[in-house]
């Protein structure tokens, strides 16, 4: 892979890497309907030609709060009801090989691929790599986290990387303690050890999401018990967003979400 000098339209690629981290109904997966595709090219007001895709990752069943359409594709699992235990390998085998094709536009032009339910990615990781249930009290089994950790950073370098316009991912909630032995915990992402906290660095836009009535909305910056937000922006951009920007429907249309986050780039003189 050769150096190359980065342009702006790279630096907006690589700034649409975000994670969507929140407790359950708190709206990470219906905001996903605010992102660029072809059929929304006139609200965001440029040409478009291609459709988000959702990858439903195995375990994850939260997806029924969105529908399919042309431009908008679920990829779920079914699962076979006749096997004994679940064949986590072929599951996994199968979400890569699926992916694969997504990435390299098998599946037709990508505007967006969100991985919803990062965390079930993470446990099916593990139990390809040999967890197993009975190693949760195991120290021995505690040291494996190490590998489990570079695998599934591996996985996510590789979509996280490509030439794709926006990569994203959903997420739950977890609690992670301050420090080491510590009763008093934070809230990052739902995932063990030391990822909980580096797969912030992975992506550049960790919002963390809520609901205040019919009304959700993303919160942009960490506050208090709550750590799972952040943005590696430029300051001269960062200072143009607000502490939180909603999702909302009005008349019909959902408003908000990442509508609202390309045009608070384009008038701060971003690239969007």
């Amino acid at each position: 892979m050769p150096l190359k000098q980065r342009t702006t339209s790279d630096w907006l690629r690589s700034f649409s890497r975000p994670l969507w981290n929140g407790p359950p109904l708190s709206g990470k997966t219906t905001g996903l309907l605010s992102l660029p595709r072809r059929s929304l090219a006139a609200k965001f007001g440029r040409e478009i030609d291609g459709a988000v895709h959702i990858v439903v990752v195995p375990g994850e069943f939260g997806a029924s709060s969105i529908l399919p359409e042309d431009d908008f594709v679920i990829h779920e699992w079914e699962f076979d009801s006749n096997l004994p235990t679940l064949a986590y390998r072929e599951l996994c085998a199968e979400l890569q090989a699926r992916v694969l094709e997504i990435l390299t536009g098998k599946q037709g032009p990508v505007s967006a691929l969100v991985f919803d339910g990062l965390h079930k990615l993470y446990d099916l990781v593990m139990r390809v790599e040999g967890w197993t249930p009975a190693l949760i009290d195991d120290k021995e089994g505690g040291k494996q986290y190490v590998r489990y950790h570079a695998v599934f950073g591996n996985f996510l370098a590789r979509a996280l990387g490509s030439p794709l316009p926006l990569v994203g991912a959903t997420c739950y909630d977890g609690l992670e303690p301050v420090e080491p032995g510590s009763k008093m915990t934070q809230i990052f992402p739902l995932l063990p050890g030391k990822m909980a906290k580096e797969v912030m660095g992975l992506f550049p836009v960790v919002f963390h999401t809520g609901r205040d009535g019919p009304r959700y909305y993303w919160t942009l910056q960490a506050e208090g018990k709550m750590q799972a937000a952040g943005m590696h922006v430029p300051v001269r951009l960062l200072k143009h967003f607000p502490a939180r920007i909603e999702v909302v429907w009005k008349d019909g249309e959902l408003r908000g979400g990442w509508f609202e986050v390309e045009r608070i780039l384009r008038e701060a003189g971003g690239t969007a």
